[in-house]
């Protein structure tokens, strides 16, 4: 018996069997190219699954061609992205569509544009290193991460860069350094809960685009890291001293849902000290009166420094970031100081005790907004807009006594409070071009206190702000293959207010920059910066406080803003086992602010005020030397010497010669690792004080076993930690000290 009206259904019954297990059955390919219609072979091509591009899909490699081709995939929107080095990282939102019946293909060719700022990069090295016009690019290895705790240790890569042990903190040999993840505003505390496992790349920049911030001149460091799969994360650090009251702990946890990040991180700083001592000697003629003053002291401190963070992050790779922070933190300090004295008045001496309390403590929320978008046809904006308010209190109390009959000779206190408000923001549009890479934008920068002070001269108040204001535009770009360069231009308008005065000061703020590349290990760069320096509100406060019954501390709200000029020329070489940048520099500064003291009768003021001018010319290296497969043995050098004159308005012609060294010796083997690191004694100039710094040294050794590791580590290894300091020739009064 037939059934004519049952053929159509199971017709349609067999092709919906057939179609349905091929309709994810979707292959995505195609061919990628430079603007010169040049084939880019080896590129990785990554695809993810939107919305959620946390979740790895699939990567490929370009073949010789520029080919690339993708697996058979589900129907739905797709981020491709193609990363190589020398080009602008590309991103493509792909659609993929369910094929009627059967395979289908879906065909994407792309044109990878040049990145200006990397057009002068030489090829990687065996040590995973790649150096361009402003930047060194480290690339981690599985031997890096294992002999890694955190991802602070992996800055020690660099040689430049310089690791506090104690306290997690770097900086650069040639200065400060500003840490950013992924581009976005970080700390040293936060690499401590980043694990090394999740870090792909460093990026250290030794002349920082204005893309990174306009508001100072630091070193860049910007860690890159692999996209997170969802989930929660989270460590513990705890760091703890065995011969003293001493921690600094931390704990951190982190919510990874698609494009959302929700991390709080806890630090807890305490530490108590009750051995340290001080001796010095102090000489000085007032109203024709000889004094000398002999003094011993020893000392307790204290500290507690409870800090919390609280981030929120909104990214899409290639799109968007949106970053926002809230956090508080409080410190409080305390020091009481026990002290014998002999103070001698014209050759009549009288033996004194004497009681120094000091205590301190403040409270400082902050609230850290970033935004970042990139647009089409290559234009990125950035926004920044930062908060501060500070809440501070400090009681100082120094009262000597007659040894003899506890009679008291001298007393002194000084009680401050105050609140101080900060702003500080920068907006910033960056368009790239196929040439070179144009950048402008402007950074504002407000800060006012307010303070409330009552000390032996009586009880005032004191109002101080600093208005700043920088527009700058900056350009980068090539000429040929081997020659870089980048000119910027800046203008900075500054108000300074205190109780008595109110200065306006314009400033331009030019900047040159250019390299030469001989070859892919060799490269000569030189440059000149002009600066703007400004005083800190503390060097204009009017608060006095007495060291003694003949000499008093204090601020001058007639200081004024400085000028720096710095020209620099840099060699940078590197290979296999060895990287190092040696470089010259002279620095010029007008209106430099130094601390001397003068009469202001009746007694003898410690204050600051601006000297005529003052010129520094240095010499510096830094190189890291790894001679062994995976960093069995590294050594990092960092040293050089300097000649500085200043033209002082007090003590006339001053000038000092400096030549400090810096050494580390690392040793990794599979998840042991150990280190020596120390620096050798060198004086050093601070107007009006010569400080001979002391010999240090620290060794280490640390095992890592899966998710834990374990460190033990001394301080001051076979050295004893003193340092000497005296005044300088011609200063009214003559001081030598010891400190321990």
């Amino acid at each position: 018996m037939r059934h004519p009206r049952l053929i159509p259904v199971l017709l349609l019954i067999i092709i919906t069997s057939l179609a349905t297990p091929l309709q994810a059955q979707i292959v995505l390919k195609g061919k990628i190219t430079t603007e010169k219609n040049e084939p880019v072979a080896f590129a990785p091509v990554i695809l993810q699954q939107l919305p959620d591009t946390t979740r790895y899909t699939e990567g490929v490699i370009t073949d010789m061609a520029g080919n690339y081709r993708f697996g058979k995939h589900r129907a739905g929107r797709y981020l491709l992205s193609v990363r190589t080095i020398g080009y602008k990282t590309l991103y493509d939102t792909v659609l993929l569509r369910k094929p009627s019946i059967g395979m289908t293909e879906v065909v994407r060719d792309y044109v990878l544009s040049e990145d200006v700022a990397e057009i002068d990069a030489v090829v990687v090295t065996a040590n995973n290193t790649a150096s361009y016009f402003d930047r060194t690019v480290y690339t981690i290895t599985n031997e890096d991460r294992k002999a890694a705790v955190t991802s602070l240790d992996l800055t020690n890569k660099i040689p430049q860069i310089r690791i506090n042990r104690q306290t997690n903190q770097i900086t650069a040999s040639d200065g400060s350094v500003t840490v950013l993840v992924n581009g976005i505003a970080s700390s040293e505390q936060e690499l401590t809960t980043l694990r090394p496992e999740d870090v792909r790349k460093i990026e250290y920049y030794d002349l920082p685009p204005i893309k990174f911030g306009l508001s100072n001149g630091n070193k860049v460091i910007n860690i890159i890291t692999k996209i997170r799969e969802d989930g929660i994360y989270g460590s513990v650090e705890l760091n703890q001293h065995l011969t003293s009251p001493w921690l600094n702990d931390s704990f951190f946890l982190q919510y990874n849902r698609g494009r959302h990040q929700l991390a709080f991180t806890a630090n807890i700083g305490y530490g108590s000290w009750d051995d340290q001592y001080a001796s010095d000697e102090m000489e000085y003629t007032l109203d024709g009166v000889d004094f000398r003053q002999e003094e011993e002291r020893q000392s307790e401190n204290n500290f507690l420094s409870p800090q919390f963070s609280l981030k929120y992050t909104n990214q899409l790779p290639g799109k968007y970031v949106f970053q926002a922070r809230f956090f508080p933190s409080y410190d409080k300090h305390s020091q009481q100081t026990d002290s014998r004295l002999a103070f001698i008045q014209d050759g009549i001496g009288s033996d004194r005790y004497g009681v120094k309390e000091s205590e301190s403590h403040s409270f400082n929320p902050t609230l850290d907004l970033y935004f970042w978008r990139q647009f089409r046809n290559r234009h990125e904006l950035m926004i920044t807009l930062r908060g501060d308010y500070i809440n501070s209190v400090s009681d100082t109390y120094k009262n000597q006594y007659a040894l003899s009959d506890d009679t008291p000779v001298f007393e002194d206190f000084l009680n401050m409070d105050g609140d101080g408000y900060q702003m500080n923001g920068q907006a910033l549009y960056t368009k790239t071009f196929d040439k070179l890479t144009l950048s402008f934008g402007d950074y504002f920068y407000y800060d006012i206190s307010k303070y409330r002070i009552d000390n032996t001269s009586g009880y005032s108040r004191e109002t101080n702000s600093i208005l700043k204001n920088y527009f700058a535009g900056e350009i980068t770009g090539k000429i040929g293959p081997r020659f870089t360069y980048r000119f910027s231009l800046g203008v900075t308008g500054t108000r300074t207010k205190t109780n008595d005065n109110d200065i306006w000061q314009w400033v331009f703020a030019p900047r040159v920059d250019i390299g030469y590349r001989i070859s892919p290990s060799f490269m000569l760069k030189a440059g000149f910066v002009q600066a703007n320096m400004q005083p800190g509100l503390g060097q204009l406060s009017e608060a006095t406080s007495f060291y003694n019954q003949n000499i008093i501390v204090h601020g001058n709200p007639e200081l004024v803003g400085g000028r720096a000029n710095q020209t620099t020329f840099n060699v940078v070489y590197h290979n296999k086992w060895l990287n190092i940048n040696v470089s010259y520099s002279y620095l010029y500064y007008k209106n430099p602010i130094d601390y001397y003291y003068q009469y202001e009768q009746p007694y003898i003021a410690y204050s600051p005020i601006n000297d005529n001018w003052a010129d520094v010319h240095s010499v510096h290296y830094d190189l890291r030397l790894s001679p062994f497969k995976n960093d069995l043995l590294a050594l990092k050098l960092g040293g050089g010497f300097s000649y500085t004159k200043v033209d002082s308005k007090v003590l006339g012609r001053v000038t000092h010669f400096q030549a400090p060294m810096y050494y580390e010796l690392t040793f990794n083997y599979k998840n042991f690792s150990a280190y020596y690191q120390g620096a050798i004694p060198c004086k050093g100039l601070s107007i009006p004080m010569i400080y001979d710094s002391e010999l240090s040294s620290a060794i280490g050794v640390r095992y890592k076993y899966k998710d834990w590791a374990f460190q033990l580590s001394c301080d001051n290894f076979l050295t004893n930690p003193e340092s000497h300091y005296h005044s300088i020739e011609n200063s009214i009064v003559r001081t030598q000290g010891t400190s321990i």
